[in-house]
C-alpha cells in the first residue's frame, strides 16, 4: 500500500501540517519513520522467506530492487542477501 504523509494524517485525522509539526517536536520526520518501518519489515520477511529479494523490496514499498538494496545496506551495514540463513550474517 502507498503510505504518504497525506494518508497517514487523514487517518489520524490531523492535518499534514501538524503532523509534520509533532515529528519535528520529536526529532524525527515522516520519511525516516517510514524507512524505519520499511527496513524493519524487510528484515523480517528476508529472514523469513526464502523468496527473492525482489519480492521482499515490492511487499516493503519499494517499485526499484537495486534502490531498495541500496537503502537496505546504508540502514543495516549489509545487503539483504545477508541475512538470509545462508549468507555470511549467520554463520560463525
Amino acid at each position: 500500500e502507498n503510505w504518504t504523509i497525506h494518508r497517514v494524517a487523514s487517518e489520524l485525522y490531523v492535518s499534514v501540517s501538524l503532523l509534520k509539526k509533532k515529528l519535528k517536536e520529536e526529532n524525527t520526520s515522516y520519511t525516516r519513520i517510514l524507512l524505519e518501518c520499511r527496513m524493519k519489515k524487510a528484515s523480517e520477511l528476508i529472514v523469513m522467506q526464502e523468496g527473492a529479494v525482489k519480492k521482499v523490496a515490492y511487499q516493503c514499498g519499494y517499485s526499484s530492487v537495486p534502490y531498495f538494496i541500496s537503502q537496505f545496506r546504508k540502514y543495516y551495514g549489509y545487503t539483504p542477501s545477508r541475512c538470509r540463513p545462508d549468507g555470511n550474517l549467520f554463520k560463525k
